[in-house]
């Protein structure tokens, strides 16, 4: 991401080349450079693209950290924050789901139990 915004921010429009090397030694290197990719399109750049989701996901993440954060001390707890990363609202909306997935068929379950004792 570092990369592409100073690319951007000097209006660079020529190729760019990534490199991919498995550690930091010199024969790594030297294999590395000797395989240069074209990654001159951003948005076929598998790292600009991850890297720009990751970063609006935890821009959006950062809403989400306030607004369980509130709605817990509206619910009389004291916390200092929630906070709420990628794999945290993950989990959440997945207990979410499973939740109002027991509350419907509680509801329904109660719907029947109160029509099965009126007959």
């Amino acid at each position: 991401m570092l990369a592409w915004e100073i690319i951007n921010y000097i209006g660079w429009h020529g190729p760019v080349y990534r490199e991919y090397h498995d550690d930091e030694s010199p024969e790594a290197i030297r294999r590395a450079m000797a395989d240069l990719h074209d990654v001159s399109d951003q948005q076929k750049d598998g790292w600009f693209v991850k890297g720009t989701v990751r970063q609006r996901w935890d821009f959006g993440s950062m809403a989400l950290t306030r607004a369980a954060t509130l709605l817990v001390r509206y619910a009389g707890y004291y916390t200092r924050s929630i906070n709420e990363g990628r794999f945290k609202v993950c989990n959440v909306i997945r207990h979410f789901s499973a939740f109002k997935c027991h509350q419907e068929l509680c509801q329904t379950s109660l719907l029947r139990g109160s029509l099965s004792g009126s007959t």
